[in-house]
C-alpha cells in the first residue's frame, strides 16, 4: 500500500467519523427539544389547541407555534389561548430562544424571571395577562432584548430605571398597566424608536 493511499484512508476515516458524531449530536439536541416542548405542553395541562405537539410528531419546526433556525427552535408563539397556567420554570431549556411570546392569555403570577436564563432573548411579550407585582429590576439580564411588551397587565409600583440598561432595545410597551407617575429615563434610550407608558405614546427617533 502506498503512502498516498494510507493517507486517503486516513483522511476518510476522519471524515466520517467526524460526520458521525456531528450527525449523533444534532439528532441529540432534537431529541431534547421536542422532549421540552412536550414537557411545557404538559405544564399547560394539556390543552386541545395543542394536540399535534405529541411524541409521535417530531418533526416540531413545522409547527405554527414554534420558529427554529437551522433546525433549532428559537422562537415561542402561545397568543390568545387562554392560558392560565405559570411561564414554565424551564422554558428556557430552549437554549437558542430568541423570540417568546405569551401575549393575550390568563397567565397569573409574578415576573417570570426565569426569562432571565434565555440569554439570546431579543423579542418578549407578555401583555393582556394577569401578572401582578413589580417589573424586577434585574431586567436588564436580558442584554440583548430590542421588543419589550408588558403592556395591559396589572404590573405596579416603579418603572425600574434599570430598563435604561437594555443598550438593544428598541420598542418599549408598557400601556395600562397599574405603574406610579415616577419614571427616569436617564438619557439611556438612545437607540429607542418607540414607547409606550401609561396612556400617551411617544415617538422616538433612532439616534446611532
Amino acid at each position: 500500500m502506498t503512502i498516498l493511499s494510507t493517507s486517503y484512508i486516513k483522511i476518510s476515516l476522519y471524515f466520517h467519523v467526524t460526520l458521525f458524531l456531528l450527525l449523533s449530536l444534532t439528532n441529540s439536541e432534537s431529541q431534547q427539544e421536542h422532549s421540552i416542548l412536550l414537557k411545557i405542553k404538559l405544564h399547560l395541562q394539556n390543552p386541545s389547541f395543542l394536540t399535534h405537539w405529541n411524541s409521535s410528531n417530531t418533526s416540531y419546526c413545522s409547527w405554527p407555534e414554534i420558529a427554529c433556525t437551522t433546525g433549532s427552535v428559537t422562537g415561542l408563539t402561545l397568543v390568545n389561548h387562554a392560558i392560565a397556567q405559570t411561564i414554565p420554570s424551564f422554558i428556557c431549556d430552549l437554549k437558542n430562544l430568541t423570540h417568546v411570546d405569551f401575549s393575550q392569555n390568563l397567565i397569573p403570577g409574578e415576573f417570570p424571571k426565569d426569562l432571565f436564563k434565555c440569554s439570546n432573548l431579543e423579542y418578549l411579550d407578555l401583555s393582556l395577562n394577569n401578572f401582578v407585582g413589580k417589573i424586577p429590576y434585574d431586567i436588564q439580564s436580558l442584554v440583548h432584548l430590542q421588543y419589550l411588551n408588558l403592556g395591559s397587565t396589572n404590573f405596579d409600583g416603579e418603572i425600574p430605571s434599570s430598563i435604561g440598561e437594555l443598550k438593544d432595545l428598541r420598542f418599549l410597551h408598557l400601556q395600562y398597566c397599574l405603574f406610579n407617575e415616577t419614571f427616569h429615563f436617564e438619557g439611556k434610550f438612545l437607540k429607542i424608536l418607540e414607547i409606550w407608558l401609561h396612556w400617551r405614546n411617544w415617538i422616538y427617533q433612532e439616534i446611532i
